[in-house]
């Protein structure tokens, strides 16, 4: 380093806000309404898990009957219902938006200090 490189001004922080003086009221959503607002924002992740179990069900009590044929079937579909349900769980990764959480982008912004 040089003698002629002087060092960066201090940021002055004097003017910023302390994080007590930020006004946020934080609730707690209950398991009852947690599970409302999930079922809600991805009807068909509860759908194909439910079918997965009947498919899985049925299979083994055809399995257990020693009807061969449906007991196939029903794996195949208990194969065929458990993808679904991840492509259900990807598309909901991907599809899912934050204002459906209560945040609203255009109100918060982002504002730079700036350093004098």
């Amino acid at each position: 380093m040089s003698s002629t490189d002087t060092a960066a001004p201090a940021a002055q922080v004097d003017d910023a806000p302390y994080v007590s003086q930020f006004n946020y009221r934080i609730r707690e959503e209950t398991s009852t309404e947690k599970l409302r607002r999930r079922l809600l924002d991805s009807p068909a992740i509860p759908g194909c898990l439910f079918m997965t179990g009947v498919c899985l069900v049925t299979g083994l009590w055809a399995f257990k009957t020693g009807r061969s044929r449906l007991s196939q079937v029903m794996q195949r579909g208990r194969v065929g219902f458990q993808g679904l349900t991840v492509a259900a769980f990807v598309a909901g990764a991907f599809m899912e938006d934050k204002t459906s959480r209560g945040v609203d982008h255009d109100k918060y912004q982002v504002q730079e200090l700036q350093i004098k």
